[in-house]
């Protein structure tokens, strides 16, 4: 019954009757037995009724499996041994030796079956032994090392392959799964230290800069194949591949690829500013920055997950872990501080910290998932909003969106502002990533009710004769005549994973022992003392180059990491007890894919469909969400969370309310120099001495130093709708009149003011404050600050008005 998309027809056609199924696409002409037809059959009654009870998350990870098979036999039958099929005409695409310089398809191609490799663990994640054992076979029988003439980008080439690689070298060694093979020797460990030699030039060249070259070929080196317009520049994220590297090494011995990746990551951290960030790319030649901006989004993305995923991968026991670690901390600090809005990290200026551009891009929704793994769950569910928006608006990620309206509709109602920056969505896995991790995190059936969605659209809107296309144009709904072997490896792998409880990774069983991640391409990558060669030379199958370049040392790594103590001792001179301000969630545990979470009720309810802000974002940007007249007029419901079953099973049963509609404007203030923002601690309450009771309150804020914060204060006036839905009444901002003598008054101290706003603190450098929360400060020198002042009762002034919830503390009595 279930086994619809696996029916799909494959035959011969002539180019006109598939042009007729493709409407809108140009289809070049192409040979008759390189075309397909396919039919979509209609889906099962049950498919998408949001229940996800045991049966129904039975269906949808079926048919997830089923879209994953039609995709991967297109590729089978007409792209391998390429690296590629076009998903719209069925051809097999490589590499474009016409044009080195076509970045888009030759950093990626490299004609050594991409899709195959980048695929071999899914077969495993999916459950598909048959799959999982013919993949294999696929690879030994055509690959016995890469000598390719290809010139590649080392960082495409190390996630997708070498990643692959050392994933299904994983499974094939490990007896704690069915996948394990008992006749295997050791090939794919084999090929990956193969490929990570041939990668280790780009290392070695520019040793004396610390960047590495961002290309290289993968039979020749540096050799004349790769030309001076190869190795322009390398963003900060392709140098810094250190969760594979680093497992090669463990698991081969030969220490070159820890130790390059390692003094790598040491030089790029050094050319950090005094804000604590770093540029997006680097020259290569002579290692200097080539912009002055940063963000979480493309070409840095992967260099913070790495911090924190070879930080759980090889725990406190590893000798670089203090330094990597250390490294993370500072990163999520000084983005927290610099680049974090309401809703979203910005593009900030590395050295000055301020805003630079108004957009943000795909590969920034990865960022949610991370926070989950840093323990940071409600952030991430918060930030997470944006793409459930997007998804919303467009029906998939526009690469870039601008968030700002920079021009106004004309008096005739022409609108000139156009919100998409880049406008094609390639099928990324980044959204349906971060919502895989929360739902593990949070059991929330948001999260599933939005993977049904992406489902739906794989199966009704990106189908295409040999896979899925995803958007050219996300406004026109013009379709993309390439399928990336992430949209198989990473996207279709969360979405399964997302309705697997019972998954192999999930299991208690196969986790002992293990501190297992997803690499940046999905690739579950594990390691423990026992997978180390240098500690047990008896271990069966780890490469047999692998056995032969042992390294002296031992790295006695710990399996998994601990989280360090948050709690923060009492403070004698308040007697406070307190906790970092970003506490890490006790018990969130430093495993990707945590099995202790509560198995999934046939009978839940969503938290997040009752978040009183759910609808805040949409408020904040209706000036630029809007959608694409193609999208407005398709079948398909676009709110996801508000889609007829899922509402009415899930919503609360007292109803939702929306908050109003705020009227106060939010404004940014900048105390003291930017570079003390990173050397600011901020501090949660916990607990108050008895003699503080009743002034200082538990959930309040501790920040001894005001100089070095990045404040967000919004001006209430009365008759306003604040953010928290209350009304400014005239008595609230008059009661700030009673409390505040003229004496005091920071704009003249011989006249009588009369306050006509009131501020309040929303952010402080970067972090959330409280509607209820108080932030406390040490007294300090107003003279150095002219646009601060302090009042009576220890109230601050910001610009001439009194802050609600900012207070010196002077102590009692």
């Amino acid at each position: 019954m279930f086994a619809s998309l696996l029916s799909y027809i494959l035959c011969i056609l002539s180019l006109c009757q598939l042009a007729s199924l493709v409407e809108a696409v140009h289809i070049p002409t192409v040979p008759r037995n390189h075309t397909a037809r396919y039919t979509v059959p209609p889906p099962h009654p049950l498919l998408y009724t949001s229940t996800f009870t045991k049966k129904h998350l039975a269906l949808l990870r079926n048919e997830t499996k089923e879209l994953f098979d039609f995709a991967w036999k297109s590729y089978i039958q007409f792209g391998f041994p390429s690296d590629e099929v076009a998903p719209l005409t069925c051809m097999p695409l490589g590499p474009d030796y016409e044009d080195p310089t076509n970045y888009y398809k030759n950093d990626v191609m490299g004609n050594y079956s991409l899709m195959l490799f980048d695929n071999l663990d899914t077969f495993v994640v999916m459950d598909d032994y048959e799959g999982w054992r013919n993949a294999l076979s696929l690879v030994k029988e055509h690959y016995q090392d890469f000598s390719i003439n290809v010139t590649v980008q080392v960082f495409e080439v190390n996630i997708r392959v070498l990643g692959g690689l050392l994933s299904a070298h994983l499974f094939a060694s490990d007896d704690s799964s069915r996948f394990s093979l008992p006749d295997y020797d050791g090939f794919l460990l084999d090929l990956a230290h193969d490929l990570g030699t041939r990668l280790l030039p780009a290392y070695e060249y520019t040793a004396s800069k610390g960047i590495p070259l961002p290309r290289v070929n993968l039979k020749y080196g540096l050799s004349r194949y790769v030309t001076e317009n190869h190795q322009r520049d390398n963003c900060v994220a392709g140098s810094t591949i250190i969760v594979e590297f680093g497992l090669l090494s463990r698991l081969t011995g030969d220490d070159r690829f820890l130790q390059s990746s390692v003094k790598t990551l040491k030089h790029v951290w050094s050319k950090r500013s005094e804000l604590g960030l770093l540029p997006t790319s680097y020259n290569p030649r002579d290692g200097q920055p080539m912009d002055s901006f940063t963000g979480i989004g493309a070409s840095v993305d992967s260099f913070y997950e790495y911090l924190l995923k070879y930080s759980v991968l090889f725990g406190e026991g590893d000798e670089h872990h203090e330094l990597v670690y250390g490294m993370w901390k500072d990163s999520y600090k000084a983005l927290t501080a610099n680049s974090r809005n309401e809703w979203l990290y910005g593009n900030v200026d590395t050295k000055a910290g301020f805003m630079v551009s108004a957009w943000v891009d795909a590969l920034m929704a990865f960022w949610p998932g991370l926070q989950v793994l840093n323990g940071d769950v409600k952030d991430a569910a918060r930030y997470n909003t944006l793409y459930l928006k997007l998804w919303n608006t467009y029906g998939g990620i526009p690469e870039r969106w601008t968030f700002y309206r920079t021009t106004q509709r004309l008096p005739s109602g022409v609108d000139t502002f156009d919100p998409i920056g880049l406008e094609w969505y390639p099928l990324r896995p980044e959204f349906i990533e971060s919502c895989y991790h929360l739902y593990r995190a949070t059991k929330d059936p948001l999260y599933l009710q939005i993977g049904q969605r992406i489902l739906q659209d794989f199966r009704e809107v990106f189908i295409a004769p040999c896979g899925f296309a995803g958007f050219q144009n996300i406004k026109s709904g013009e379709r993309a005549n390439r399928m990336e072997s992430f949209a198989l490896s990473e996207t279709l792998k969360y979405l399964y994973l997302l309705f697997d409880e019972d998954n192999l990774v999930h299991s208690h069983a196969f986790h002992n022992g293990k501190s297992l991640v997803f690499s940046t391409e999905a690739h579950p990558l594990w390691f423990n003392n026992r997978m180390d060669p240098r500690r047990n030379k008896t271990l069966k199958n780890f490469g047999r180059q692998g056995q032969t370049q042992m390294a002296s040392s031992d790295l006695g790594f710990k399996a998994l990491y601990k989280l360090e103590q948050t709690a923060m001792p009492d403070l004698g001179v308040l007697g406070l007890k307190t906790e970092p301000f970003v506490a890490l969630h006790e018990g969130s545990g430093w495993c990707e894919v945590p099995e202790t979470c509560p198995k999934a009720s046939e009978f839940m309810s969503s938290r997040l469909l009752g978040w009183s802000e759910l609808y805040r974002f949409d408020n904040a940007y209706k000036d630029v969400l809007y959608k694409p007249l193609f999208y407005e007029n398709d079948s398909i419901p676009k709110q996801i969370e508000t889609e007829r079953g899922f509402y009415n099973l899930y919503s609360h049963p007292r109803g939702l309310q929306c908050p109003r509609e705020k009227t106060t404007k939010d404004y940014d203030v900048v105390v003291g120099p930017v570079s003390k923002i990173p050397l600011n601690t901020m501090l949660r309450v916990l607990a108050v001495a008895k003699e503080y009771e009743g002034i200082i309150f538990p959930g309040d804020i501790w920040m001894p130093r005001l100089a070095g914060t990045r404040l967000q204060v919004e001006s209430l006036r009365s008759g306003q709708v604040d953010s928290a839905n209350i009304d400014i009444t005239t008595e609230f901002v008059e009661s700030f009149h009673l409390t505040t003598s003229d004496a005091m008054c920071p704009l003249n101290p011989n006249d009588h003011v009369e306050w006509t706003n009131v501020l309040r603190l929303r952010m402080v450098n970067g972090h959330l404050i409280g509607h209820n929360s108080m932030v406390w400060t040490l007294p300090f020198d107003a003279t150095t600050e002219k646009e601060i002042t302090v009042g009576e009762n220890g109230i601050i002034f910001i610009t001439g008005y009194p802050v609600e919830n900012l207070r010196v503390w002077y102590g009692v009595g």
